[in-house]
């Protein structure tokens, strides 16, 4: 049986017991990624045994992808086993089972060499979605630091001018690469855009909108809508003011507001945390708004969400690039 380079899952469990704080689609996805890796692994080592003269790459190649997402294999084994319990240790079980016993007699040295090759293109992120999204979720040091996803070059650049041709203005942002995204709603003709942490399971979203006036705003009128007070009026509404800050967005006059939002959605009381971010270019207002949502989070818990993603937020507000649509 030859090893087969794009390692398509053939074994693909769903989960018959869901955790109350993870979705299906999240457990999915991580026993999806768990097979892959057990998967990976196998091969290597029947590799290594059939082919003296590899046991070296094999283990340079198990060594670098052990160092970039062994701790994130190591994490998702944990979380299935305190969420699903026995039938996680019984489905493991059969995952190694599975492919420890495969046959790989038949597997050609080029085969290998080229299985070996793959598996060193892994280590650096070439790996299929959504199992990229699912290790880099689950790395230890993105779950406490999650602006250090950005920073070790796991990012997605994204340009608005993908989204909405139409606009005169073109905004290029970096986000984490296990952010999802989806076009925003066209009837508004506002919002170009609405991302989701965690590959669109995570609890923080970010939209962003663009609202385009009739003529340039002037140095006086940004001055003046950048206020606590006017911004409140125009974003907060009845909401809870938190605090209010003066910021640069590209080196750009901008300010920021946080406020606390209670709102009834079909008998179900909703807490919103939000952050919104705003800007001018020309005759363009630009707004960046983060929220964290829950009917079971208190203030305080939302709050605990948002600080703890602050320095990632940070950072994508830093590396806005706002240019002119055509040029000018």
């Amino acid at each position: 049986m030859k090893i087969i380079i794009t390692l398509l899952i053939s074994l693909y469990i769903t989960s018959s017991v869901i955790a109350q704080d993870l979705s299906s689609t999240s457990l999915d996805r991580m026993m999806l990624a768990y097979t892959f890796y057990i998967k990976q692994a196998s091969a290597l080592n029947i590799i290594g045994e059939h082919f003296p003269d590899m046991k070296e790459d094999v283990r340079i190649a198990t060594h670098d992808w052990n160092r970039e997402f062994k701790a994130s294999i190591d994490n998702i084994d944990t979380i299935l086993t305190q969420h699903l319990k026995d039938v996680w240790i019984q489905n493991r079980n059969a995952i190694v089972e599975k492919y420890t016993m495969a046959d790989y007699s038949g597997t050609q040295e080029k085969d290998a060499h080229q299985f070996i090759t793959t598996v060193m293109e892994r280590a650096i992120g070439k790996i299929e979605s959504p199992i990229l999204e699912t290790f880099l979720i689950n790395k230890p040091n993105y779950k406490k630091f999650p602006e250090m996803e950005i920073s070790d070059g796991y990012s997605q650049k994204l340009t608005t001018h993908n989204w909405n041709k139409s606009l005169p203005i073109n905004i290029i942002l970096v986000l984490p690469k296990s952010w999802n995204h989806n076009v925003g709603n066209k009837k508004s003709g506002t919002i170009l855009q609405t991302f989701v942490s965690e590959n669109g399971e995570g609890p923080i979203s970010m939209t962003i909108a663009v609202e385009r006036g009739r003529v340039e705003f002037t140095s006086d009128n940004i001055k003046q809508q950048l206020q606590q007070d006017y911004m409140q009026k125009m974003y907060v509404k009845t909401a809870s003011v938190i605090n209010h800050q003066s910021i640069k967005i590209d080196g750009r006059p901008a300010a920021g507001i946080r406020y606390y939002l209670q709102e009834n959605k079909k008998g179900v009381i909703l807490n919103s945390l939000m952050e919104t971010y705003v800007t001018y270019f020309k005759s363009c207002r630009i707004i960046f708004t983060y929220t964290v949502s829950s009917a079971k989070h208190t203030e305080n818990m939302l709050t605990e969400i948002l600080e703890h993603n602050e320095r990632l937020i940070q950072k994508i507000t830093d590396n806005v690039v706002i240019l002119s649509q055509w040029g000018l």
